[in-house]
């Protein structure tokens, strides 16, 4: 296993930060612990790369509802149709994925540089994020209440921050 430091790492997404998708591509292959998760989280919000901040939340943080959530947001801030509808298949996948207990995105061998990360099959089990039937069940059931019971109004309430941003900064 390849162990890039954090700070190498801080100045490689400084180095793309005027390539979000490169960021995206770059992130969701580092090992998190070669990441500096407030800075690429902050950079994830802001370019709304959802699959880097999916991968940042749920490998350092075992968190499936914070993504889920930030992708909802991301489909009200959308200007076009067809962003919408883009972000909407990922927000669908990203739960399906959830629902079923694997990763998201999920690991392709093929197309990724295998730092840090065991060979294993493509949709390798959340083996860290969910690791008893009655985790996934918990996951289902935030996931669950998040898409039928949340308010979509409350999301952008001033008052209701992003975990490492303001309000303010999202709108």
């Amino acid at each position: 296993t390849i162990r890039v430091p954090p700070e190498v790492m801080q100045k490689l997404v400084e180095s793309l930060s005027a390539h979000p998708e490169r960021i995206e591509r770059c992130v969701i292959q580092m090992p998190i612990f070669c990441l500096d998760f407030n800075q690429v989280a902050k950079l994830c919000i802001l370019h709304n790369l959802h699959t880097a901040f999916a991968y940042l939340y749920n490998e350092g943080l075992k968190d499936a509802l914070t993504p889920a959530i930030e992708m909802i947001r991301g489909l009200l801030k959308c200007e076009t149709t067809e962003a919408q509808i883009n972000l909407m298949r990922k927000l669908s996948v990203y739960v399906g994925y959830c629902f079923q207990g694997m990763r998201y995105p999920p690991v392709d061998q093929s197309k990724t540089l295998n730092i840090g990360r065991s060979v294993g099959s493509q949709n390798e089990p959340l083996t860290d994020l969910v690791q008893k039937e009655e985790q996934l069940h918990t996951v289902r059931a935030q996931l669950l209440k998040l898409l039928l019971l949340c308010p979509v109004r409350d999301l952008l309430q001033p008052g209701m921050a992003t975990p490492l941003l303001n309000s303010e900064d999202i709108l």
